[in-house]
């Protein structure tokens, strides 16, 4: 990022992935649903660098040298990872070196998001007064203070976050237990592509086809240990699935021990048009403001849906 004031809340790296399915340009089809009514609602395409894609000085403190850190030592440095990654999933090499770059990018696209620091400012707020509960006006204004300053303890939080300098408990038990269940590279024809959204990633209950089960539970918030599915689209074409590990995978497998089934390479499975739709239902009901795509096709398909 040469201006070290905008920086993306979905990183540049990942939204160039998801550029015009055709290369008839060098933007990305995008469905913005922040303000617009349902019958207003239209697939713009921007490049990835739009200010749709970024806020300003959001991850930063007072100062260049604070930027520059965060930006070109930290940021940088995940997406030198994800371009590593993506490059080892076309390749289909899919061993756990593999499986690691994907849990650090999951865990890392999560810590920079919006609903990451939303998240916590909510759960700072959780312990100040309602306004209407407290007596008194110079109450009030400390109250307003506290509250205002709630925001700027949740940058802060996120910024050691994404610079690794808080031990989070959650983050090192969330790695370990995806670490442990059945690893999935879900592929997708180019003329039917997974879309994705502005906060990557969701946890569902599942069918038979370990795909989001209709009207039951899906979240976008994946720091929690339970026996939902895990899907995170990567690219238009490769998603990733992680999910509970079931008696029948191992036997399968012809598999003797549970050291052996973790050494397993991620399974290459190939989704129809049906399954694939499944997944971008999921994209939709888990995102922020923003749903994506390479194919324009694709995002119309959703808004002629009524979810």
């Amino acid at each position: 990022m040469s201006d070290y004031f905008k920086q993306h809340t979905v990183p540049a790296c990942y939204l160039r992935e998801f550029i015009d399915l055709n290369r008839n340009s060098s933007e990305v089809h995008f469905v913005n649903f922040k303000h617009a009514k349902a019958n207003k609602l239209k697939i713009e395409s921007k490049g990835p660098n739009s200010k749709i894609f970024w806020k300003a000085n959001y991850y930063s403190q007072n100062n260049n040298l604070d930027r520059h850190i965060i930006e070109k030592k930290y940021l940088s440095f995940y997406e030198n990872d994800y371009h590593s990654l993506i490059k080892r999933l076309k390749q289909k090499i899919l061993d756990n070196k593999s499986k690691a770059l994907i849990i650090k990018w999951i865990i890392h696209s999560k810590e920079r998001n919006p609903a990451y620091r939303n998240a916590a400012t909510n759960h700072f707020r959780e312990y100040i007064k309602p306004l209407d509960e407290i007596e008194g006006e110079e109450n009030k204004q400390l109250a307003l203070k506290m509250i205002e300053l709630t925001s700027s303890m949740a940058k802060l939080n996120q910024i050691e976050s994404i610079a690794g300098l808080n031990n989070s408990v959650n983050r090192n038990e969330f790695a370990k237990f995806l670490w442990g269940r059945k690893w999935e590279l879900l592929v997708a024809p180019e003329e039917y592509p997974f879309i994705s959204n502005d906060d990557p990633g969701f946890i569902f209950e599942h069918d038979q086809d370990y795909l989001p089960a209709e009207n039951r539970f899906i979240s976008s918030s994946l720091f929690q240990n339970n026996e939902k599915a895990l899907c995170y689209v990567f690219t238009p074409i490769y998603c990733i699935r992680n999910r509970p590990v079931y008696e029948h995978d191992i036997q399968r497998n012809e598999l003797s021990c549970w050291e052996e089934f973790l050494k397993e390479e991620i399974e290459i499975i190939k989704l129809d048009r049906e399954q694939i739709k499944k997944i971008n239902i999921g994209v939709f009901k888990t995102k922020g403001k923003l749903i994506i795509s390479n194919s324009k096709d694709a995002l119309q398909e959703i808004l002629n849906e009524k979810y």
